[in-house]
């Protein structure tokens, strides 16, 4: 036996809990090294290491978070993250109907090929997670998602190396997109689901872009402003109304046994929260950060108050599975 192929194999197996490692992991180990053997490696391949550790993760969470909720807000991150890639590309990467060059009024300004900026590259990756995720091609549509979070890092190192001859896109986009990928590393998205839902969030979109007025301005000097995106969008005066809403609908939900249905809820609205954080910051300050993690723990406390409410009245809550 190879000493040093299990001692990788068991550092790798620590993201599983430990109730779990003592219960199956001699088992896990066993199929590991015998796999390995048979293949002839002496150490583990990248998609062992990278599904052992997210099969680790998925179970941790599922003491908090059943495997249900955890496909839902999957699914959820899914077709939001496609839906607005869809509506990005309409508006900010390609827009078709407006001149770059005359609506930046700019000498610098370059674009990326026929695009306006290199926001192409994030629609691209999410049709191809997407047709990955319908084909149940499981590993290729981890391995989208993770280009897709990690592509923000890029980008903004290239907004650095190119500043200010920079068009987007903006830092809360990047960030958005990438908080909605990590998020699908929750469960497997239901691909049953996927068109349905896509439809219902491009519809979103598209209405919040009608609401903007975004569609009003539709001419060859005018390109969509992504800072105006954002700012009505997540810092508008209705945004923390609804933030609140949610939290408390997520509650009722909790208190009410829709165990299921709440954390779905609460999941969905972290990359919103996440973009709200950014671009709340770069409009305020870090002052600003407290704020938001001051109503990030009251939201948690009144969820927790709720769960032991519903404890005590012996409301039933929906199991959560391990998956």
């Amino acid at each position: 036996m190879n000493s040093a192929l299990e001692a990788k194999y068991r550092r790798a197996l620590r993201w599983y809990p430990r109730s779990w490692r003592l219960k199956y992991g001699d088992a896990m180990l066993g199929t590991l090294l015998e796999i390995a053997d048979d293949d002839g490696r002496t150490t583990p391949t990248r998609e062992e290491l990278a599904d052992l550790a997210v099969s680790g993760l998925q179970i941790r969470l599922s003491a908090h978070l059943s495997a249900k909720a955890r496909e839902l807000a999957a699914t959820v991150a899914l077709v939001t993250g496609l839906a607005f890639s869809v509506t990005y590309f309409l508006f900010h990467a390609w827009s078709p109907w407006a001149s770059a060059t005359e609506a930046l009024n700019d000498p610098s300004y370059v674009g990326f090929g026929a695009f306006v900026n290199p926001g192409v590259l994030e629609t691209a990756l999410w049709l191809v997670a997407c047709c990955c995720a319908c084909s149940r091609l499981r590993r290729l549509f981890r391995a989208s998602m993770m280009t897709i979070a990690a592509l923000p890092i890029v980008l903004l190192l290239v907004e650095r190396a190119t500043h200010p001859n920079w068009f987007g896109p903006s830092t809360v986009t990047l960030v958005f997109f990438s908080a909605l990928a990590l998020m699908t590393f929750l469960g497997t998205p239901r691909p049953q689901m996927v068109p349905f839902g896509f439809a219902v969030a491009l519809t979103g979109w598209m209405i919040e872009y009608v609401r903007i007025g975004a569609l009003d301005r539709v001419d060859a000097h005018s390109l969509v402003s992504e800072q105006l995106l954002w700012q009505i969008t997540v810092l508008s005066a209705e945004a923390a109304p609804i933030f609140s809403v949610a939290l408390l609908t997520s509650a009722m939900l909790s208190l009410t046994g829709r165990r299921t249905a709440a954390q779905v809820i609460l999941v969905s609205m972290v990359p919103w929260m996440v973009a709200y954080t950014v671009e709340s910051v770069s409009i305020s300050g870090p002052g600003l950060i407290g704020s938001v993690v001051l109503d990030v723990l009251t939201g948690g406390i009144l969820l927790v108050v709720t769960a032991h409410v519903a404890r005590l009245f012996g409301v039933r809550h929906d199991r959560a599975q391990v998956s």
